[in-house]
C-alpha cells in the first residue's frame, strides 16, 4: 500500500468510515471522497509549518523587472516553492531579512523583493513522494483530509470541527516532532580551536 492510499484510510477512520481502499484510482465511494482533496490537504499541510524534510535552501534568481522604490533588487520565486519562508541573513540566524512577496509587473509571475544583494532564499519544497515525509506529517494530512471528508460522511455533524481542533493542535506541537530531526552541532569553544 502506498503512502497516499495509507493516509486517505486514516483519514476514512478519523472520519467515522469504516471501510477502507486499495488504491485511490479505484471507483470505490471512499476513494471518490478523497481523491479530489489529496493534493491540496497535502499543500495545506506543507504551507502550515515549516516542515524540515521539506526545506530547501538556494540562491535567489534575479527578475528581469526593477524592483519598486523602497527595495533595491527583484528575485524570482522558486519554481517548487509552497511557502517561501525567510531570506537567510550570514550575519545572524535571530535578525530577519526584509522582504516582501509581490507579482511581477506583467502580473504572471510571484517575486522576491529585497534589499539582500545575492539572496539565499529558505522555503518549503512541493513534497509529492508522501514517502519522504514524516510521521507527524502523514498524521496532520489524515486529521486534515478526515475533516473534509467528514461532512459527507459522517451523520456526527460535530466531527468536522473535533478534527479541525485535533489539526491545529497537532501543528502546534509540530515543531517537537521536527526537532527530533535534526541536531545542531555542538559549537568547541574559541580555548579549545585556538581561534
Amino acid at each position: 500500500m502506498n503512502t497516499e492510499t495509507y493516509i486517505a484510510n486514516l483519514a476514512l477512520g478519523q472520519a467515522g468510515v469504516a471501510a477502507t481502499i486499495q488504491s485511490l484510482d479505484e471507483r470505490s465511494p471512499e476513494a471518490q471522497r478523497c481523491r479530489p482533496h489529496m493534493q491540496i490537504v497535502r499543500r495545506q499541510v506543507l504551507e502550515a509549518f515549516d516542515w524540515g524534510f521539506a526545506r530547501v535552501r538556494g540562491a535567489l534568481a534575479l527578475h528581469g523587472d526593477a524592483a519598486p522604490d523602497q527595495w533595491e533588487l527583484r528575485y524570482t520565486f522558486p519554481a517548487d516553492c509552497v511557502k517561501f519562508r525567510r531570506i537567510w541573513n550570514p550575519v545572524s540566524a535571530t535578525v530577519p531579512v526584509p522582504y516582501a512577496v509581490e507579482l511581477s509587473l506583467d502580473k504572471k509571475q510571484k517575486t522576491i523583493l529585497t534589499n539582500m544583494d545575492e539572496a539565499i532564499g529558505v522555503w518549503t519544497h512541493d513534497v509529492t513522494d508522501l514517502s519522504l515525509t514524516s510521521a507527524h506529517f502523514q498524521h496532520c494530512m489524515a486529521v486534515l483530509l478526515g475533516s473534509i471528508i467528514a461532512m459527507s460522511t459522517s451523520k456526527n455533524r460535530n466531527i468536522k470541527g473535533d478534527l479541525m481542533q485535533q489539526f491545529n493542535n497537532l501543528i502546534h506541537i509540530a515543531p517537537a516532532h521536527d526537532d527530533q530531526q535534526s541536531a545542531d552541532e555542538e559549537r568547541l569553544p574559541d580555548w579549545i580551536t585556538g581561534r
